[in-house]
């Protein structure tokens, strides 16, 4: 237990060490976005592959991948209809990729490990299939689409996923794991390495973006997306806990997965498509500190 406590203290001192580098001019706002180049192409890649190394899709955690892709296929929706309604272009984009998905696999699936039983982290890695294919799929192109000015067509869309590694790389372990081919040991070593390091990056890129003064429009999207968040969790993780039909250790993996901090590669996509670095780490600072409470919280409770 209190090895997950110190991993979650040191997720967001890593934020703080960030945010103090840049400030002591070691680093600059300009560079997140070679950070966020290496992350999203090399580091998360190879988080994925190594995630999937361990995870077994079987009849038994049917529930959790349906989760995964449910409710984040209906928080799509929803943070659509919010960017239809949205006055700028960064508001827009904020409500496509901010509203939908959690960080499950560098956050929730390390933090989970230290607390809970194998089956419950293997709950959570089923529910991040679901919750990462509607991250790297629908919500990449509809953020894309919108950035680009472009009409959303299915040549559009496939071009758009294609050059997406994350997504290329999630459909190959998918695919390896439902036809249960082995992942050769070289290529899982190297995976293994770079993998290692999303996590440290992904939080020292929040602190690298992270701006305290934030305008007062701004101010409103992340209160707005923060309190949609935490309602719809809490309306689906209630009735998830009390009322559905599978065993505590997969209702516990949903119901941790529910609460968790938005994804970082939300935030490494909208940076990519110029959303304004300080609306994006804002954010993804008020998420990480809100859902590690809860998940903290959470883990004192139903462990």
């Amino acid at each position: 237990m209190t090895n997950a406590y110190a991993k979650i203290a040191s997720y967001i001192l890593i934020v703080i060490l960030g945010y103090a580098l840049k400030r002591l001019g070691l680093f600059k706002t300009e560079h997140s976005e070679v950070v966020s180049k290496i992350i999203f192409n090399i580091t998360l890649p190879c988080a994925i592959l190594t995630s999937f190394h361990s995870v077994e899709i079987t009849s038994a955690y049917i529930t959790p991948l349906v989760f995964g892709f449910g409710f984040n296929i209906v928080m799509l929706a929803l943070g659509l209809y919010l960017a239809r309604r949205a006055k700028d272009r960064d508001s827009a984009l904020m409500y496509i990729l901010f509203v939908p998905s959690q960080i499950v696999g560098i956050f929730g699936i390390p933090v989970a490990s230290a607390v809970f039983s194998p089956a419950v982290v293997a709950g959570l890695c089923l529910y991040d299939i679901g919750n990462a294919t509607i991250m790297f799929g629908p919500s990449f192109v509809l953020a894309s689409a919108r950035a680009d000015g472009e009409r959303l067509t299915a040549k559009y869309a496939i071009k758009r996923l294609l050059s997406s590694v994350s997504f290329d790389v999630y459909i190959i372990a998918i695919s390896m794991s439902l036809l249960k081919i082995s992942m050769p040991a070289p290529v899982l070593t190297f995976a293994e390495i770079c993998g290692a390091g999303n996590g440290f990056l992904a939080m020292l890129l929040f602190g690298i973006m992270l701006e305290p003064k934030v305008e007062r429009e701004h101010r409103l999207v992340i209160t707005k997306i923060t309190l949609i968040r935490l309602v719809a969790s809490a309306l689906v993780a209630l009735p998830v806990w009390f009322l559905l039909p599978v065993a505590a250790d997969l209702r516990i993996a949903i119901v941790i997965c529910l609460a968790m901090p938005a994804a970082v590669a939300a935030a490494v996509i909208a940076t990519s498509h110029g959303v304004n670095k300080a609306l994006v780490s804002g954010f993804s600072a008020v998420s990480l500190i809100i859902g590690a409470g809860i998940v903290f919280v959470l883990s004192l409770v139903l462990a």
